[in-house]
């Protein structure tokens, strides 16, 4: 690293075998090989993990590229950014090292390698793109280099040179590689003929079939490993893929392993799934293809069933209500009463007695109980849709089951809030406190009278929550507030009581800006301002989900009426209030 230039010298890439869905991939790297056009052409980006999409994910350019020692490497300069500038100190610091590459492939060789229990395809003559930084790259030896670190130099192994298969393959065998890359049929169709007049080597196909792939890709492949899961051999390829379907709903970048499938038509990822379950799917149509997939001893229905429940709750989770914000979550093992048990603080230690003997003490409890209930509806998706590769109509389905699920949350978490005309469900188990209001003289979380949000009732209601007693009405559990909750007619009001002001007087500093966050949901009615301390620490409304899920959980069957497949989205929640002196109201 040369902090002078703002530039580093980094290897780029040296040629790793790397797992694929079609084998185990080789970059040959060699003069002949290269293409460093567009790097001499100046449109070789420095990236953030692949990311070509945004503009903001540019964090430099590659400034000069070389062969040396069967490696690829190279200079980058960092971009005078803000992002550019986080990943130089990143590296110039040493918190990040890793290299990883986007290339297009143009020419492939199947190579002879008795060692490799798959196919090895190298890549003859491919592109580079773009050179990314990585936190964890898919080649170890792809780093920034290090002045103290010398660069070795690999030596290839004392094996005779692999040789080529020269003889020409099937139709059949054509048509399987073409649709295993997600080429359509009529691609398929001109592959074929032109097999009939000239017939194809297995190196002059997978040629054709890089060549046709690379020109219908809008994703470039990158330098990447399928990292191999414990649940069985055909796991890595149902991840990737899993993470290039969630990819491709969502719309976010995929990940290291996932980008090998982002061009792959559904069906040629069933058919890789199939294939390495041992089916042969050679004479398959698409259709047949998805029918088989989808079967229930497949992996095709398990991947798409995890890649929908991460879009679902991923959704969910954008669509999170204000109050939701202020409420503490857990979980129940089932549809019983949730009991929460109070109990109050504990007053100073008293000293032991003269004896040396210390006494006994009371702690006091309270309860307040909830219990979870079932929400949920069933959607279908036909096996047209899966065949025609329509994502979209999954996925629209998908978000809007997600709304619907946040928004029976949200509405369920403000009913607490809005009961008894806006002072809050009822409080029980609480000795004098049983069945009244959230919100209550008796509690001291209510302000006498209604006062618009500024400085001074601000000042009232945190004095009012720092000076809270525990159940032995003693012990001051200092509940300091942290947030603000409004519905949206004082969304405004409350903005411009938060903001940080420059004050030229010691008299005009706001006290309060920038140190309470503001939450808004505009189900909560009234014109009243609440207070909200940490729910981590001071707790008053909860929320649980059923067992481990964090969200709708998404399963599915076989519609035996029109081919099709069903899936049930089913929400397991429920709420309520635990305590009154972690929050003030004021309205």
């Amino acid at each position: 690293y040369d902090a002078s230039s703002h530039s580093a010298e980094a290897i780029f890439s040296s040629g790793a075998r790397v797992a694929r869905w079609f084998g185990i991939e080789e970059l040959e790297v060699s003069p002949q090989a290269v293409d460093l056009s567009r790097l001499q052409s100046g449109l070789c980006p420095l990236l953030n993990a692949h990311n070509r999409f945004d503009v903001g994910d540019v964090l430099g350019v590659v400034e000069s590229a070389r062969i040396e020692g069967g490696q690829l490497v190279g200079r980058i300069r960092f971009a005078d950014t803000a992002a550019g500038r986080e990943a130089e100190g990143m590296v110039q610091r040493g918190e990040i090292r890793g290299i990883s590459i986007g290339y297009s492939v143009r020419t492939w060789q199947l190579v002879e390698d008795n060692a490799a229990d798959e196919d090895v395809w190298r890549a003859t003559s491919w592109e580079l793109l773009e050179v990314s930084l990585a936190p964890v790259p898919a080649d170890p030896s792809s780093t920034i280099r290090s002045e103290e670190i010398p660069v070795t130099r690999s030596t290839p192994n004392d094996q005779p040179a692999p040789q080529p298969h020269a003889g020409a393959v099937t139709a059949r065998e054509i048509s399987t590689a073409a649709r295993n890359a997600g080429l359509d049929i009529s691609a398929v169709d001109e592959m074929l003929a032109r097999h009939e007049e000239a017939p194809f080597t297995r190196e002059g196909m997978m040629t054709e079939v890089g060549r046709r792939y690379a020109a219908r890709d809008t994703q470039a492949p990158t330098h990447n490993v399928v990292s191999p899961l414990p649940d069985g051999p055909n796991s890595s390829i149902r991840s990737a893929a899993e993470d290039a379907i969630f990819a491709r709903m969502s719309g976010t970048v995929p990940t290291e392993q996932g980008r090998q499938f982002m061009g792959v038509s559904m069906a040629g990822i069933c058919r890789a799934l199939l294939d390495q379950q041992g089916v042969d799917t050679r004479r398959m149509s698409d259709t047949q293809v998805i029918e088989r997939g989808m079967h229930t001893t497949s992996d095709f229905p398990i991947l798409l069933q995890s890649a929908g429940e991460r879009y679902l709750v991923t959704e969910f989770e954008q669509a999170a209500s204000g109050v939701k914000r202020v409420a503490r979550q857990r979980q129940a093992p089932d549809f019983r009463s949730i009991h929460n048990i109070k109990m109050s603080n504990i007053a100073p230690i008293p000293p032991a007695n003269e004896a040396g003997e210390f006494r006994y003490t009371t702690i006091e409890t309270a309860e307040e109980s909830y219990r979870l209930g079932s929400f949920g509806q069933i959607f279908a998706l036909s096996r047209q849709a899966l065949i025609n590769d329509d994502l979209g109509a999954f996925s629209d389905i998908l978000r809007v089951m997600a709304r619907a699920a946040a928004e029976r949350e949200a509405v369920e978490l403000a009913a607490l809030l809005n009961a008894n005309g806006g002072k809050g469900a009822k409080i029980y188990g609480e000795g004098p406190s049983t069945g009244t209001a959230l919100y209550d003289a008796s509690h001291a979380n209510l302000a006498p009278t209604a006062g618009a949000i500024d400085v001074t009732t601000l000042s009232a209601g945190r004095q009012a929550m720092r000076d809270q007693k525990a159940m032995d009405g003693k012990t001051f559990i200092n509940a300091a507030p942290r947030t603000v909750l409004v519905g949206s007619a004082g969304e405004t009001a409350a903005e411009q009581v938060l903001a940080t002001i420059n004050a030229a007087q010691v008299g005009d500093v706001n006290p309060f800006g920038g140190k309470l966050g503001l939450e808004v949901d505009p189900r909560l009615t009234g014109a009243m301002w609440r207070l909200f301390a940490d729910p981590a620490t001071c707790p008053v409304i909860e929320y649980a989900y059923l067992n481990a899920a964090s969200g709708p959980q998404l399963a599915q069957r076989e519609n035996w009426s029109n081919g099709g497949w069903e899936w049930r989205v089913i929400f397991d929640f429920g709420c309520g209030l635990i305590d009154y002196r972690g929050t003030y109201q004021n309205g």
